[in-house]
């Protein structure tokens, strides 16, 4: 799901009159994600303990070459019969203040996320697509 031009999290319960939907910055949560800096340096994305507004990206190679302002997005991997929730390129947020101790021993970089998470007025849920290219329709609209 997406608002303000930034990943938000996934609708996990649907009902006839409402959804649930469980955010990123939920201790559930883990995506992979990559930055697009140069090298592409990939890992998983899991929210910050103790803090609500922030979120890591963890499992980075040793040798990522990573700063802060950096653009961080979905990576859409596909490995076999194993697939990404999401396609490649959903924006997420950017690296917040690198601390290279804590790239280096933890492979881990704060990402501060593009949305709003506590405020925002519309979604874009993100479907399969299907064969026939049918389309969502809002009713009235």
């Amino acid at each position: 799901m997406l608002a303000d031009g930034g990943l938000v999290g996934d609708v996990t319960t649907v009902d006839a009159s409402v959804s649930i939907v469980t955010l990123i910055t939920n201790a559930s949560y883990a995506a992979a994600a990559q930055v697009t800096n140069n090298a592409g340096d990939q890992g998983i994305l899991a929210p910050s303990v103790g803090n609500p507004n922030q979120l890591l990206l963890q499992d980075l190679p040793g040798r990522a070459q990573i700063s802060q302002g950096e653009l961080v997005v979905t990576t859409g991997f596909k490995s076999g019969s194993l697939t990404s929730l999401y396609p490649p390129g959903l924006p997420i947020g950017t690296v917040g203040t690198v601390n290279p101790n804590q790239l280096f021993n933890n492979n881990e970089v704060p990402v501060s996320p593009t949305a709003d998470l506590r405020h925002f007025d519309s979604v874009q849920i993100l479907t399969r697509p299907h064969a026939a290219n049918v389309r969502a329709q809002v009713p009235g609209g």
